[in-house]
């Protein structure tokens, strides 16, 4: 039987309106994941609802798992609650030069020693990147988004921040990190989601159910399909997926320079950058900056598909680079030639 505790609190989380109600359990209650954000901890459910904003763009997308993704996340969002209220030497900070630290329930970012002292040892080349191109950008979306790495640093730069993460116990961790920076101007503009990126181009949010993978959740290596990253697969879930432009045109954001993509989706960019050709040959003028990972060290797409790629690629102006062209285009094969590692596409001002 639940008691309702003595008061309702208002907060201010990501920008909008959230009205937490928190009530006490005597066991451990299900929590059904519909696009509101669930915060669980020891024996207490605080359900968020955020208030719709103008045209509710703000609202999240129903993510969709099934009982199997809904359980992940809740025990894993239950876990690091245990944590993060018990023990103070299980909340680190870490810090990416230049900008400010962030407070993380995770202790990989000090294995990467993010310290502030020097370049981080996880991906260095993806911060100076990061740093460059998104000076000129206003907003940025993340896909995978993992447990924040990436997201914390583009979101202290740009005005606002979209996150997606379609691992259950990735999205409990993300989501617990920005919990714990819920004090700094930045976390307030940053809105993570619980889905997954189709394929196509419909502008209508409408969802496919898809089924993913990993070797462990959280791992950063889960894939839509029998992703091979990491090992074997031995977890499963269903997730919801929605056509990338279909999520822009739901966030308000437009398909312009003004907005920086990561992509990092553990080799489902095969597909989805081939479904992609014809809404970025419908854009007009400067087009958005893409930081793309790929993986054939884990999947190799198809000669067509790198066919495709090599189509995309060519609609920005950094495909007429001489360097651009020599490391990732075969010009006599007409196939894409950047295989693995992170590529960026992008118009020049």
């Amino acid at each position: 039987m639940m008691k309702h505790v003595l008061s309702t609190t208002l907060l201010l989380l990501f920008g909008t309106s959230i009205v937490v109600s928190m009530w006490k359990l005597t066991a451990f209650q299900q929590v059904a994941i519909s696009g509101q954000q669930v915060a669980l901890s020891t024996g207490v459910v605080r359900r968020a609802i955020a208030q719709p904003g103008p045209g509710n763009r703000l609202a999240r997308l129903p993510s969709g798992w099934d009982e199997s993704g809904i359980n992940i996340y809740r025990e894993k969002k239950e876990e690091l609650a245990r944590i993060v209220t018990s023990d103070p030497n299980k909340v680190f900070t870490h810090e990416v030069l230049p900008l400010a630290p962030v407070r993380t329930a995770h202790a990989w970012f000090q294995k990467q020693k993010m310290n502030g002292q020097g370049p981080s040892e996880w991906e260095p080349e993806t911060f100076v990147r990061f740093f460059n191109h998104l000076a000129g950008c206003r907003y940025y979306v993340g896909f995978g988004s993992w447990i924040g790495p990436t997201l914390f640093y583009a979101a202290q730069m740009v005005d606002e921040a979209f996150a997606i993460e379609a691992d259950p116990a990735a999205f409990a961790i993300v989501e617990t990190n920005l919990a714990l920076n819920s004090h700094t101007n930045w976390a307030r503009h940053v809105h993570i989601n619980s889905h997954a990126v189709g394929l196509g181009t419909d502008a209508a949010p409408n969802a496919t159910r898809v089924e993913m993978a990993s070797a462990g959740a959280g791992n950063s290596c889960s894939g839509i399909g029998a992703s091979r990253a990491c090992g074997k697969p031995k977890v499963f879930w269903k997730v919801n997926s929605y056509p990338f432009p279909s999520l822009l045109a739901h966030w308000g954001l437009p398909s312009t320079q003004e907005l920086f993509v990561k992509v990092d989706i553990e080799t489902f960019e095969c597909k989805l950058i081939p479904s992609w050709l014809p809404w970025i040959e419908s854009l007009e003028g400067p087009k958005p900056v893409f930081h793309i990972a790929f993986h054939s060290q884990v999947f190799s797409c198809s000669e067509e598909e790198y066919k495709d790629i090599l189509k995309f690629a060519k609609f920005f102006d950094s495909s007429s680079d001489s360097k651009f062209i020599e490391e990732c285009i075969d010009e006599e094969k007409q196939t894409w030639k950047c295989r693995s590692g992170e590529t960026l596409f992008y118009d020049n001002f």
